[in-house]
């Protein structure tokens, strides 16, 4: 079993009351994360374009998702780009049941946020001209993805293919990797508490 401990275990308090709000929101989320990535996204998106977070002192909204949830800089900049520019809410009876990409129509088959993630160095226009287009589809895998990425930025800077053996990509992301989707970890947390989480959600919150 490995023993970690994925979040702060007592939800902080803040003199913005809507800051809080985001707060409580996040943490009640937190046991189903994966699901619920593009509402947290969507959440700490409205805290950025609000700034909720500044009556508490905090620098900007990397700072407070940082402090209070232990979400690194990097992710938490993915976060609020996909949470801003890559996200619509589903209705039902006028209520929100859910979030899903704005990259597809409403109803088809959809992008996963690792899917996204690669696609967020092209710019939501670009992206969007790529699905459009059909060059990039929810049914690839992220893998495939981030090769197409990668054509585009070698044309647009003009350079030659990259020989055998030779790498100029930047390393992958280990929260976006296929392979540990699906593995499932078994976590303690401080006061004896067992939950089995995904391995992708945990890499959310590493901090080594």
């Amino acid at each position: 079993m490995n023993e970690l401990t994925i979040m702060n275990q007592t939800c902080p308090i803040y003199k913005s009351a809507e800051l809080n709000k985001a707060t409580r929101k996040i943490f009640g989320a937190a046991t189903e994360i994966k699901s619920r990535y593009f509402e947290i996204a969507a959440t700490i998106a409205a805290v950025a374009a609000a700034k909720s977070y500044e009556a508490d002192g905090f620098a900007d909204v990397h700072a407070w998702t940082n402090a209070a949830f232990g979400i690194k800089k990097t992710t938490s900049y993915d976060m609020v780009r996909i949470g801003r520019d890559y996200i619509r809410q589903q209705l039902a009876n006028g209520r929100v049941k859910g979030y899903e990409t704005n990259l597809v129509p409403d109803g088809a088959p959809n992008f996963t946020s690792g899917q996204i993630v690669p696609l967020l160095s092209l710019g939501r226009e670009k992206a969007g001209e790529l699905v459009d287009d059909g060059e990039v589809t929810p049914d690839m895998s992220i893998r495939e993805i981030k090769k197409v990425v990668k054509a585009i930025k070698e044309s647009e800077k003009g350079g030659e293919p990259e020989k055998e053996g030779e790498s100029v990509e930047a390393p992958e992301r280990e929260e976006a990797s296929e392979e540990n989707a699906a593995v499932m970890v078994d976590v303690t947390d401080e006061k004896g508490g067992k939950y089995r989480v995904p391995y992708a959600v945990l890499i959310l919150y590493r901090i080594d």
